[in-house]
């Protein structure tokens, strides 16, 4: 059986498979970005970026219909609930640079923000 994959990227041609697209961003966000990987396989949508800004998940489409962008933007706004890193509970949290962490990984955030802005 094939690996499912989608359109992904700037250019013609590029494919992206579920972990190509998780890789973007923390690992406690690999189901959010599931879910929306899933609902653009179904729908045959093209995925232009996926990133981490502000502390919260953006998952960029080309034109789809209104099911996949309401399913893109709840979890969106799932994602300044939970951890970026673990998955656990958390809260949008600033130490340079936004990241949303729960209070495990909070204690960390000045060295962990420091250390992604100096990529």
């Amino acid at each position: 059986m094939s690996e499912k994959t989608v359109r992904y990227g700037y250019f013609e041609g590029r494919t992206g498979t579920l972990k190509d697209l998780q890789m973007c961003v923390g690992d406690g966000w690999k189901d959010l970005i599931e879910t929306c990987f899933n609902t653009c396989v179904k729908h045959n949508v093209h995925v232009s970026q996926v990133k981490e800004k502000f502390g919260g998940l953006r998952f960029y489409v080309g034109g789809a219909p209104q099911e996949v962008h309401d399913i893109i933007d709840e979890c969106e706004r799932l994602s300044y609930k939970t951890c970026e890193l673990c998955g656990k509970p958390g809260k949008p949290r600033e130490g340079g640079w936004i990241k949303t962490l729960c209070d495990e990984h909070a204690g960390g955030c000045d060295e962990y923000c420091t250390m992604l802005s100096d990529m």
